[in-house]
Formats: structure tokens, sequence, C-alpha cells
């Protein structure tokens, strides 16, 4: 069956930093039959040329040079000349997941939708990358009613236009309100109506980048305005037409005069805007709700002062404001409740501390392989794990009272010992100091410092933390942090496999077929656009499958129980998968967990390098320094055949590293 038409639609201006990235992932798409329609709306730098490059090299791509007319212009000429039965927009400097067009058409299909809404990851400038809601809300479709009153909640459903795909047929031709900013809080809830069902995915397929520069970083009193007429847009038309959810609107409206008020604060301007603006947003709290204008009034916005009656009538509004410090508190008690239950427990303890309590999942299957090498070597010893969300400092300082002499306590096994994530080795080296007298171990770790001042720093009081641990014994899981580690830090070093090399086997029982590319998009990413190209080409000579998968669901305070649940979720996916390509440490090590043939390519970090040490001679696993030599790659892990039992020589070194802590 022929794949309908999608048609996406990228709006472009002045982002020749970013353009190439957003357009490779729309041009590698697994889903094929896309009319990708660029919109050069006047930009002033290397953009236009860019997109004329683009259209050059890929037949589906059309570029729309206009004048300047602002986002909403740029979209209404994109849907002129949308031909396609579904539509996408991309904005310019983000980009989408390679399978955001399969997964979205399918769903649509499945529930005859005329909208998909699908969630997003926020990517800072800095690299880091957050996953903006919960990933337990579940694949749903509902109606129209139920979508307006998740708009308003602003949570599962917001009203970024770029996070959805729509029935062409559904969209008006010029729906977007020229000139005007906000203009996606100004027309989502027309699109909404305008729908009979829409579907939930919970599949973070697209990637937004938070810009500084732009409209929503930028503060400026003429945003806080264009803020507050869409927001006082939206209401009216809705008050009429969804009178019934008269009480939502109001609370929604009042959250919204709230965030609005609180960037007039800071925003840039002339002190009359200001004065001006805030006289709006009074005047429209007590037009609209009189529980708002007793809450204004309490704020002080009236004058008068109450704000103790406040905290406690309005306690659910004010959680925001709260929130550090409520965070802090509650840290605090969530420490001390730990502590008390590890009290209680009996016998001799083996401690596993700062383990993860964030969505890198190679760091919780490190956790899992910990416990498993516990209750293998340990069996007399209550395994206790904390997670780096109780490492308070009153946690932290109870520790030497809590491990007992005849205890073990080991620091979580992973790659952050050093300079390139300081937040956590001084978390680790605190607790260090704190047990310096006991039976300590460090797991295999990644030991790195760079070459600047402040690495040099960090270094220099790692030193002389461990010259006052009487009984430390610590492991590193390459050579390159063993010959580091013995000639700047200790002796008492040894080098181990990774500890996620220490999981069973996963039994793969659905056939296998297509391909998983699992590849950096956070700040350690060091693959150019050209690599990344060049490995899609070649992927797609032996499939048509190709799946894009992630070792990481950037989050942070998540469960055991739920790290399992999606460790295995992923590695049901990598080992349907008849190969997979990859330049992660821990996808690597997935790869022989599931024993799926898999290309590694090396990365900066010797991480990587180092550890494939441990498991080159498997055979189906092989890292590549070369791009250019990926389609050799393949050939060779596709045709070797697999060892019975091919972990088995691992497994000494880790009878061999029990040996040593019993020691």
């Amino acid at each position: 069956m022929k794949e309908k038409l999608v048609s996406i639609i990228i709006p472009v201006y002045n982002v020749e930093k970013y353009i190439d990235r957003c357009i490779v992932s729309v041009v590698n798409q697994t889903y094929e039959n896309l009319e990708i329609i660029l919109i050069d709306d006047g930009s002033t730098d290397m953009s236009a040329e860019r997109c004329d490059a683009w259209k050059a090299k890929d037949a589906r791509v059309q570029v729309i040079h206009k004048k300047n007319g602002g986002l909403s212009d740029a979209r209404n000429a994109g849907l002129a000349n949308a031909t396609g039965e579904y539509v996408l927009f991309v904005d310019s400097d983000d980009w989408i997941s390679l399978n955001t067009v399969e997964g979205t058409v399918n769903a649509i299909e499945k529930y005859d939708a005329d909208m998909v809404v699908f969630e997003y990851n926020t990517v800072y400038e800095d690299g880091r990358i957050v996953r903006q809601t919960s990933p337990d809300y579940e694949t749903e479709c509902f109606g129209v009613e139920k979508a307006i009153q998740l708009l308003l909640e602003d949570k599962k459903i917001t009203s970024h236009v770029w996070r959805k795909l729509y029935k062409n047929s559904r969209i008006g031709k010029d729906i977007f309100p020229v000139g005007k900013n906000f203009e996606d809080i100004f027309v989502m809830h027309q699109l909404f109506l305008s729908c009979r069902k829409i579907v939930y995915l919970n599949e973070a397929y697209y990637f937004y980048l938070q810009n500084s520069k732009g409209i929503c970083g930028s503060r400026r009193l003429s945003d806080c305005k264009a803020h507050f007429e869409a927001v006082d847009f939206r209401y009216k038309e809705l008050i009429e037409l969804c009178p019934h959810l008269k009480k939502e609107l109001e609370w929604s409206k009042l959250i919204s005069d709230y965030t609005i008020w609180t960037d007039i604060q800071s925003g840039n301007g002339v002190k009359s805007d200001r004065i001006d603006l805030e006289k709006t947003i009074r005047a429209d709290i007590a037009c609209h709700s009189s529980k708002g204008l007793a809450l204004w009034k309490r704020l002080g916005l009236f004058g008068i002062e109450q704000f103790p009656a406040l905290i406690k009538d309005y306690q659910k509004f004010f959680q925001g404001m709260l929130k550090k410090f409520y965070a802090k508190v509650n840290k605090l008690a969530f420490s001390i409740r730990y502590i008390r239950k590890l009290i209680h427990i009996r016998g001799k303890r083996f401690y596993i501390i700062c383990a993860p309590d964030h969505g890198n999942l190679g760091d919780q299957a490190l956790l899992f392989a910990e416990l498993r090498f516990i209750h293998k070597f340990f069996c007399n010893y209550e395994p206790c794990v904390i997670p780096m969300n109780r490492m308070s400092r009153v946690t932290v300082f109870l520790l030497k009272w809590l491990v007992h002499k005849s205890d073990y306590a080991a620091i979580h096994a992973g790659g952050n010992m050093g300079s390139l994530y300081p937040g956590i080795h001084q978390a680790q080296e605190r607790v260090i100091k704190s047990l310096r007298h006991r039976k300590l171990i460090v797991f295999p770790q990644t030991y790195y410092y760079d070459n600047s001042l402040k690495g040099i720093q960090m270094l220099h009081k790692t030193q002389m933390l461990y010259k006052k641990c009487s009984d430390l014994r610590i492991f590193v899981r390459e050579e390159v942090s063993y010959q580091f580690v013995k000639e700047h830090i200790s002796s008492h070093v040894n080098c181990m496999p990774d500890m996620a090399l220490y999981l069973p086997k996963y039994e793969v029982k659905a056939k296998r077929e297509g391909v998983a590319l699992c590849l950096r998009n956070d700040s350690e990413k060091t693959m150019t656009l050209e690599e990344y190209e060049r490995i899609i080409e070649t992927l797609r000579k032996y499939s048509n499958t190709i799946t894009e998968i992630d070792t990481h669901i950037y989050m942070d305070n998540i469960s055991m129980d739920y790290a399992k649940r999606e460790l295995e979720r992923l590695w049901k996916k990598i080992g349907a998968s008849e190969l997979m390509v990859t330049d992660r440490l821990h996808g690597m090590i997935f790869a022989v967990i599931t024993e799926t043939p898999c290309v590694v390519l090396a990365s900066k970090s010797h991480k990587v390098a180092g550890v494939y040490e441990w498991v080159k001679e498997l055979g189906y696993i092989q890292l590549i320094t070369n791009i250019d030599k990926i389609d050799e790659a393949v050939e060779h892990v596709l045709k070797y055949p697999k060892k019975k039992h091919s972990r088995q020589e691992l497994n000494k070194y880790y009878d061999l590293m029990a040996e040593i802590i019993r020691r």
C-alpha cells in the first residue's frame, strides 16, 4: 500500500547555525513519501543558500523565498503550498527523531483521528536534554472537550504547533495571525475544535532547542504584552464556545496572568509600558475572577499585604514560588526517613552509595549488575542502595555511624569520577571523606580530569583525600583510567570489566529484523552531520526499517522499578534488531547482553574504546574509528558466528574482583 503524502513545513529565518541539523533529521525519515517545504522568510544570513542547496540535493524539498513577514506569515505560506494529506510543522532550529513521521502517521490512521500530539525533549545551550512530561502518561484517543481541558492545564498537552501531526483538511489556510507573537496560543484551541478525535502519543519524537535569544527567553515588555493578548483572545473565544468550561478557563487565565506578571517585573522596556501592563492585568483579574481578585489583593498588588494568609488559602498556587524551598526540605526529610529505615536492617550490609536516580539507562544497568554481584558473592550481606537524590549533607554526615566496620560501602560504578560531571564527583568525594576509615570500594569507574585550572584543583583534592583512606580499593574499567589512577592517585587499583557486562543474557524471542540506531544527542556528542548521513546511507543498503533508540530517557528521580521496565523495553527493541549501530558505551554493552551484531563508533572519550577491549573477542561487536569503514564493519558483524558462552571469560574477572574485595 502506497504511503500517504506528508507535508513538512519548516519556516526559516537566520538560522544558518542550525538549519542543516534540522533538515538532515527530516530528509532521513524512515517514512519517505514527504513534501518538505522550506519557507525562507527573508533571511539575511546564509540560511537561504542552505535551503537552495538542500533543494538541489533532494527532489522532495521545495523552497519558497519571500519577504520577511514573521513566523505566522511563513507558516501560512507553507500551508498554502502543502498538498499532503497530513501536515507536520518543524521549527528550523529544532530537529526530530528519524521515526517521527512513521510513528505519528501509524497512530493517526490506527485511531482514525484528525491530530496526533506527541512528546518532546528540551535541548539547552549547554547540551543538556530534559524530557518535558511524565513518561507514565499512556497513549490514548479522546474527544475535543478533553483536549481543550488538557490544553488549559498546559502539562500533558501544550499550545506548541510543532509537536503535532495534523490532517491537512482540518487546518485553515490562513489560520496563523500575521504580525502576532505567541501565535500558537492564538490558534491551538481552534485547531482542536476543528477535529473529531485527537491521539496522545507518549513518544518524545521532537527535540526543542531552548534558545535564550528567542521570544520565550527574551522577556521584553512587548513580548509580555503579546503573551497577554494571546491568552486573552483564547479566553474570550472559548468562554463563548465552551461556557461549561468556565471554571477551568478562569483558573488557566489566572495562572497565565501570574506568569506574565512575573515576566513583566524582569522585562526590558519603558517604565510607562510596565505600569500600563500592570494596570491591564489588575483589571483583567478583577473582571474575570472573584477568587483571583482576592488572591491578588492578598499578594499586595492592590496595596494589601497578607502573605501568611495567602500561603494558607492558596498553597497550591504558590507551589511554584516555593519549589526550591520544598525540594530542600523534602530531600532532608527523605534522607532522614531513609536513614531510619536502614538503621533497622539487621546483620551485615553492603552499601551502594550515590546510585543513579536519573534516566541514564546505562547507569541504571550498572546498579542492577552491582546488586547481582552482591547477591552472588556476598549473599550473607544485605544490599542497601542509597540513591543520589538521598545524598544530602545530613545523610553523608550520618554515614560514618550508619556504616559499621564489618560492612562494605561501595561508590556506584560509571564514568563520573573527575571533572566531567563535577556535581556527582563532589558528592562521591564527600562520601569517601565520611567513610575513609571503613571498608570502601569504588566499583569500576572511568577517571578523567581535564587540564583546566579547575580540573587540576579537583585532581589535587582527590589525591589528598585518597591518601587519608585506610582501606580503599579502586576498580576502573579501562586501561587509560588504570594507568592514570596508578600514576596520580593510588596504587590500590585494579582494572576490571564494566559492571553492566555482569548482567545475564537477555533472551530474544522475536524474529530479528531492521536496524537499531543509538547515537548521542547530548553534550558528549562528537559526530558531524556528514558522518550521520553517511551512516544512514549505509544502513539503508541493509534494511528499510531503521529504529532510532536511546540509552537515556532524559528524566530525573525515577524509581528502580521504572528503570527496570525501561531497560527491558530497550533490550527488547535491541534484541529484535538484526543490527545495531551506536556511539554510546552502554549501547555497545546492551548489544552484548542481547547478542545483537553491533558496529560501535569511537568517540573522543577513551571509555568506549577502553571498554571495547573486554568484548572485542566476541566478534559480532566491532569498533571503528573511521566512518569510511562502516560498510566493511557491518558486513563483518552480520556474518560473524556467535560463540556459545561467549562471556564466560569475563566472569572470571568478577570472581577475582570479589576475592580482592574480601581481602
